[in-house]
């Protein structure tokens, strides 16, 4: 009973099936979240003196909007697996804006972090571990962000401008490219595959929400420092755009997933069994998604043979 009730705990914290190179990746990057997030909090800021919002009060609205942001997720299916992508890019960009830039990688782990509980709760059942990934890694890509934000110029509460703007989109770029490498980085670790193929295709899946994203983050930037009234327009536009984003994954979906068969019928004429059976295989993974599969081969003899195949490349 005891070693039962272990085993439940370990599954729980997501322990037990992730590979120790998994592990050892988010350690280091909760590591380097919490230490972003400790030192921007340290950080010298400057909020103007008659400033109507008091610090705990803009920081709350920070994490609420970052929370939000992943709340709001969309999900994909790539080769190596599901993929998630947010409204992340825009939520930064707000909040470069509303806070002072120090404050963005503690407000974006704990917000990311209430908001990936909430959806491991009342959704699909992820480990701890990987809760303590998403939001940890988001928090790291938030720091990055945030320095070569405020390299190029200091967004606070200032009147909007091309360079602010540029400074603000290099900064979305740059949590953009993180947080994609992060995720490829975790796949192919955790699958032993190349993290070339899950980069590529968080990116290709991305682009055109990232996009929608810089464009919705400025436009509400532009809105707070006229007038915040304008933003109770725009729930209407970004539900649309919302959908529209939807549309768009689930049709490149269904073409890639035709795509994929037609290869697969096609690279199954060939003379050579082994060829045939490593074609059947290599198509059955990239058509469902799988990580292991079996083919059952019917000889002359009548004799029966099979072959397995993984995701890594592997055929015996």
């Amino acid at each position: 009973m005891t070693s039962g009730q272990a085993g439940e705990q370990a599954d729980r914290l997501g322990l037990r099936g992730n590979p120790p190179r998994v592990l050892v990746l988010t350690a280091a990057v909760t590591v380097t979240a919490l230490v972003a997030a400790v030192v921007g909090l340290t950080l010298p800021h400057r909020l103007p003196v008659d400033d109507p919002l008091p610090a705990p009060a803009r920081y709350g609205i920070a994490v609420a909007v970052l929370a939000l942001a992943q709340l709001a997720r969309l999900r994909f299916r790539a080769p190596a697996g599901m993929v998630s992508i947010s409204w992340g890019e825009a939520a930064l960009i707000i909040c470069l804006y509303l806070v002072p830039a120090g404050w963005i990688p503690s407000a974006t782990l704990i917000g990311a972090g209430l908001a990936w509980s909430a959806l491991s709760a009342y959704g699909e059942r992820r480990p701890v571990l990987e809760t303590v990934r998403i939001a940890a890694s988001l928090s790291a890509a938030s720091a990055l962000a945030v320095a070569v934000t405020t390299t190029l110029g200091h967004p606070l509460l200032a009147t909007p401008t091309p360079g602010l703007s540029a400074a603000m989109i290099a900064g979305a770029v740059t949590y953009l490219l993180v947080t994609a490498w992060l995720s490829g980085v975790t796949l192919g670790l955790r699958l032993g595959v190349p993290i070339g193929p899950p980069l590529l295709a968080a990116l290709r899946g991305k682009l055109l929400m990232f996009v929608g994203n810089v464009a919705v983050g400025l436009v509400v930037v532009v809105l707070l420092h006229v007038d915040a009234r304008w933003l109770l327009l725009l729930p209407p536009p970004l539900w649309l755009l919302q959908q529209t984003y939807r549309h768009r994954l689930r049709a490149d979906q269904e073409q890639r997933t035709w795509r994929t068969f037609a290869e697969s019928t096609a690279a199954l004429n060939q003379l050579d069994e082994r060829g045939v059976a490593g074609a059947a295989v290599a198509g059955a993974l990239a058509l469902f998604h799988a990580e292991l599969v079996d083919v059952d081969v019917a000889r002359a003899d009548g004799s029966w043979w099979r072959y397995r195949g993984d995701a890594a490349g592997g055929l015996v």
